[in-house]
């Protein structure tokens, strides 16, 4: 179907045919005369159902994620990097800040990694992940090795 140059009422008329559902009810229950140019139906209707529409995710969005409180750090990593996903054009700065500074400092784990001076070269989500992993596998180590100290000197 081709609109071309129509004037407003072929727009309005077409723009009604496209329409289903509530959408379409909400139209038909609309006083007749009481929309005066296609601009005026297309402005009802956007503010009728923009709350609706959903809209990019920023960057800046990021800030508001955080490490919950019992939350162990390889587990904060891969929920910050599937919110990542959703961020439409992320900016890697902004990612990186809002990582770093939502890391819960209560956590001894978390506090020990945002502290660590490997931070330099970090530039992206696939640096930090790898930085979290060695991290951790040094983490699980000092544990263990922890332990083994503790029940020799038990012994």
């Amino acid at each position: 179907m081709s609109l071309g140059a129509h004037s407003d009422a072929s727009w309005c008329k077409n723009f009604a045919l496209i329409m289903t559902g509530l959408a379409q009810t909400r139209f038909q229950c609309l006083p007749k005369g009481s929309i005066t140019s296609f601009d005026d139906l297309a402005a009802r209707f956007m503010s009728q159902y923009s709350p609706f529409v959903r809209r990019p995710k920023q960057s800046i969005e990021m800030m508001k994620f955080r490490q919950r409180k019992k939350e162990p750090l390889n587990k904060y990593i891969a929920r910050f990097n599937t919110e990542c996903l959703t961020v439409t054009k992320p900016e890697n700065s902004i990612i990186f800040l809002a990582f770093r500074s939502r890391l819960n400092d209560e956590r001894s784990d978390s506090r020990r990694f945002k502290e660590d001076d490997g931070w330099i070269n970090i530039h992206n989500m696939d640096d930090i992940r790898e930085r979290a992993e060695r991290f951790i596998a040094s983490e699980n180590f000092r544990h263990i090795a922890t332990r083994l100290r503790g029940e020799k000197h038990e012994k």
